[in-house]
């Protein structure tokens, strides 16, 4: 006799309380040893209803997140647990997201894919727009001094970094700049010129 189990999926909001196992799940899901854990606090600080989990028997094994900047959005860190994989829980995930997005008005949605999760965009109604090239430093090659007209950023650039950026990224950034500016002090650098 062949039994066949069934198993309830459900698409929820992100909790603070997921995070430790969220990151697990990207560790994992990604093949990497990098904790997400920060990014996931950072992002969910920016955009708190923007981010989904997929829990599959009541066990959180996926996420997926957006941050809405009105008329587009990006979408970023869809990830499910590689044992559960290829059983429409990404699917699931994605129509979640999109949902959401939709019922904001959001008229683009944004990603970056990987090679492995493309299938899935493509299944959701995402089209190639273009390819992107990752640079990963490999050696621990010391930096460069830096230039004299480069200063670190703080927070008074904050305004004017995000009025240059507006008419290039298409949307303000000043609530994205702040965060990262708080979460990473001394990784953002500025220059001026007469201009």
């Amino acid at each position: 006799m062949r039994q066949v189990f069934s198993m309830a999926l459900t698409i929820r909001h992100l909790r603070e309380t997921d995070l430790d196992l969220l990151d697990r799940i990207l560790v994992a899901a990604f093949e990497t040893t990098h904790s997400y854990k920060k990014q996931l606090q950072r992002y969910t600080a920016i955009q708190p209803e923007g981010w989904f989990v997929a829990e599959l028997d009541r066990t959180v094994v996926g996420m997926v997140g957006a941050i809405d900047y009105g008329e587009f959005a990006y979408i970023g860190l869809m990830a499910v647990y590689p044992t559960v994989q290829r059983r429409g829980i990404g699917r699931a995930l994605m129509e979640r997201l999109l949902d959401w997005l939709n019922a904001r008005g959001t008229k683009v949605a944004l990603l970056n894919a990987t090679e492995s999760g493309a299938r899935l965009y493509t299944l959701v109604g995402f089209v190639e727009d273009s390819k992107q090239l990752v640079f990963q430093r490999d050696r621990k090659t010391p930096y460069p001094a830096s230039p004299s007209e480069v200063r670190t950023l703080c927070k008074e650039d904050l305004s004017a970094l995000a009025a240059f950026d507006a008419p290039i990224f298409g949307a303000n950034r000043l609530s994205i700049f702040a965060a990262y500016l708080s979460s990473l002090p001394d990784r953002a650098f500025v220059t001026h010129n007469e201009a």
